[in-house]
C-alpha cells in the first residue's frame, strides 16, 4: 500500500462519483443498473461517513457507512482493480472499526451479494459473520467492541 494516504470525508461528490464509476463492474451485481451513481455519490457526501484512500488526487478505496446511536450500516465497499488484493479494504475496514469503538456502538452491519466471494472473504477477514440470506444478498454483522 505504499503511497497510499488514508484520510475520512474528504472527497467530494464528483471524486466519489468517478471512483464509483471506475468500480461498477466490480460489484456483484454492477453498481450501474441498481443505483444511479451520481445521485448515489450525492447522497453519500450528504449522509455517509466515508473513509477513504488515495493514490495522490485519485480516489482509489472507499468505504461508506451511515451511523445511529447503536449500530453502524456499511453502504458501499470499492477499491479500484489495480489496488485489490493490496490490503486497502482490509485497512478502510479496520478504520470503520476504529471509528465505531469511538462513537460508541454495538455493532457494524452490512449486506453483500451471496455470490461475491471476494468481498465474502474480506468480510470475514475482518472480523464479520454471516447473519442470513435473503434476496441474493448476505447479512454480516461485526460486533464494534471485538478485537
Amino acid at each position: 500500500m505504499t503511497g497510499l494516504a488514508f484520510r475520512i470525508d474528504t472527497a467530494s461528490p464528483e471524486e466519489i462519483r468517478r471512483h464509483l464509476s471506475a468500480c461498477d463492474d466490480r460489484f456483484i451485481p454492477p453498481l450501474s443498473p441498481r443505483v444511479a451513481i451520481p445521485a448515489y455519490a450525492e447522497k453519500l457526501r450528504a449522509h455517509a461517513m466515508t473513509v477513504e484512500a488515495w493514490d495522490g488526487a485519485r480516489l482509489v478505496g472507499l468505504v461508506a457507512i451511515y451511523w445511529n446511536d447503536i449500530r453502524g450500516y456499511i453502504t458501499n465497499v470499492s477499491v479500484e482493480a489495480g489496488w485489490a488484493g493490496r490490503g486497502v479494504g482490509s485497512a478502510l475496514l479496520a478504520e470503520v472499526v476504529t471509528q465505531a469503538r469511538r462513537r460508541g456502538v454495538a455493532s457494524i452491519e452490512l449486506e453483500v451479494g451471496a455470490g461475491s466471494e471476494p468481498a465474502l472473504r474480506l468480510y470475514r477477514s475482518a472480523g464479520f459473520v454471516a447473519t442470513g440470506e435473503a434476496g441474493g444478498a448476505a447479512g454480516m454483522i461485526r460486533l464494534a467492541w471485538r478485537a
